[in-house]
């Protein structure tokens, strides 16, 4: 195989995404932007808005972030991704929480004993969009995308 991905924590991910203009790929083919700042004022709501949760899980299943979820099928997704997430399909699967040990990570995957360069170590996805002081702290996801994190995230308990 030859994906390679960067994880984010999904509370993190939602933070950033609502701060940055309510960002989720393709949602906007069944909401406007307008109805979404309506009806979701805080990160809270719009976690729970229809097509934003599981944006992980929906794009290892080759559907946009945004995506409305299945009717049915929602567990056999989930089971999809984290089977994608342990095959052979991923080279290399990283945390965006875990930066510099997935960036040294990446570079053994690489196998030819190249050295991070100083750049690769400054994670840019700590910015002012991700931070949980800005609302939205206490959101509290029971979607299928912290499954598939804690899947993604497998290797790194261990050391």
């Amino acid at each position: 195989g030859g994906l390679a991905a960067m994880f984010r924590t999904p509370s993190q991910r939602l933070i950033s995404a609502f701060l940055d203009n309510y960002h989720a790929w393709g949602i906007t083919r069944h909401a406007s932007r307008t109805a979404m700042k309506h009806a979701a004022p805080t990160v809270d709501l719009w976690a729970r808005f229809p097509g934003v949760a599981g944006c992980q899980v929906k794009m290892l299943n080759g559907l946009d972030c945004g995506a409305l979820p299945p009717s049915r099928g929602a567990q056999a997704l989930l089971a999809r991704a984290i089977r994608l997430l342990r095959s052979d399909a991923f080279v290399f699967v990283g945390l965006v929480e875990r930066w510099r040990e997935s960036v040294c990570l990446l570079h053994a995957s690489l196998g030819r004993g190249t050295a991070p360069v100083e750049g690769e170590m400054q994670s840019l996805g700590h910015s002012r969009n991700s931070d949980a002081r800005r609302g939205g702290g206490g959101c509290r996801l029971k979607d299928k995308d912290g499954v598939c994190y804690g899947s993604a995230g497998r290797g790194y308990n261990a050391s």
